[in-house]
């Protein structure tokens, strides 16, 4: 997979390294487009998670996570948030 915007490492649960390659391509793609689309970097807080990765954070069991479907991207301010959520709705 060729992502324009991120490096795949990005993704890694923090005790599996190369575990981001479990990423969803369908999930990374809808990420890249969405990147592009806001102009502005993103900072993934959260990406693929192992069984117990996931616990240590307090995710539920059938966390989208540990299936690669979900992301978690860091924002510090108004505007950038708007402009994510603006590029993900469309």
């Amino acid at each position: 997979m060729n992502l324009r915007y991120f490096n795949i490492s990005e993704f890694d649960s923090p005790d599996i390294p190369g575990s981001g390659k479990r990423m969803q391509e369908s999930t990374l793609n809808m990420l890249d487009k969405c990147r592009e689309v806001a102009g502005i970097p993103f900072v993934i807080n959260s990406g693929y998670r192992s069984v117990s990765h996931n616990k240590d954070v307090g995710g539920v069991r059938g966390s989208s996570h540990r299936k690669g479907y979900a992301v978690d991207i860091s924002c510090t301010n108004s505007r950038d948030r708007f402009k994510i959520i603006e590029a993900a709705l469309k």
